[in-house]
């Protein structure tokens, strides 16, 4: 669920909250009942002008394993819809009752807690951490396609002095692409001042050779040099030549170059399913860990 689902939701939670502890006299009452009815309404017929529109492709969905490849894409939004529906319909049913303090109490001891965990895990995905669901192979080896992974926030990352990102961090970001509004992952590889390019199946940071051990095969294609600007980033995907990424941005009307203010986080942990269960390691690891087998690399500094 995004944040924007979230604040909506908790906003709703709120309303009710705040609308179920006034003593309503019949003729606001009568008011708000048509309001709720005008909306779910609308809801429905919306829903049926768009099931018309597009009754071959929602027919696809009904089978029960695209239908669940749908939901792994799209739980937030389910999830959010589902939830505001009920709300609304609840409301709508406690407006047609006399509020008696007993019914007060007991909806105020559910929609009490509701709005605390709305406001709390607003501040938690917004500053702390969410996970997230990888919906391609453009990070595979390292990320395959259905994982869940846990991403921090910048906020927190900067507490630990670990932000702005380092070469070898896997983040996730607004791309910079005219109407994309989806969040893309990938590896961080070039650094602000620093020339890329890619040549001879390699990448080349500043005319030196960058041994990547996480790729899936070496790009087969060439690209650059291309000089970084200032809190600007390259990244690529694991799976270089299956990925959307800097290399391939300008071909789609965008920049090759990653702005800081576009990162969401930075992925620190594969949660699901259990086989995929790892961290994601940061620079310093593939410092530690590599430095010494390929002295005659650039590895990753």
């Amino acid at each position: 669920m995004s944040s924007t689902q979230l604040v909506v939701l908790t906003s709703l939670v709120a309303l009710v909250r705040g609308f179920s502890s006034f003593n309503f006299n019949e003729r606001t009452k009568r008011f708000m009942e048509r309001m709720i009815d005008l909306i779910l309404a609308a809801i429905l017929v919306l829903a049926g002008y768009e099931y018309a529109r597009h009754s071959r492709v929602l027919k696809y969905y009904f089978h029960w394993n695209h239908f669940t490849h749908w939901m792994q894409d799209n739980m937030g939004t389910f999830a959010f819809t589902l939830l505001a529906l009920l709300l609304l319909a609840g409301f709508r049913i406690a407006l047609s009752k006399e509020w008696s303090l007993s019914a007060k109490k007991a909806l105020h001891d559910w929609l009490d807690p509701a709005l605390l965990a709305g406001a709390l895990a607003l501040i938690l995905i917004t500053y702390v951490a969410r996970t997230y669901y990888i919906p391609s192979g453009s990070m595979e080896p390292t990320l395959k396609v259905h994982d869940y992974i846990i991403v921090i926030k910048p906020f927190m990352l900067g507490l630990f002095h670990d932000f702005p990102p380092q070469r070898g961090d896997i983040i996730v970001f607004h791309p910079p692409l005219p109407h994309e509004t989806k969040e893309f992952i990938k590896r961080v590889v070039g650094l602000p001042g620093e020339t890329i390019q890619v040549r001879h199946e390699k990448v080349w940071v500043d005319g030196k050779p960058l041994h990547e051990p996480y790729i899936k095969s070496p790009p087969d294609y060439r690209w650059g040099p291309v000089t970084i600007p200032q809190k600007h980033y390259i990244v690529f995907g694991d799976n270089r030549n299956n990925s959307l990424d800097s290399h391939a941005w300008k071909d789609d009307g965008g920049t090759p170059f990653l702005s800081l203010r576009r990162i969401v986080g930075r992925a620190v942990l594969v949660i699901w399913p259990p086989s995929q269960f790892q961290v994601l390691h940061d620079y310093h690891w593939y410092q530690t860990h590599l430095a010494h087998a390929y002295s005659g690399t650039a590895v990753l500094s």
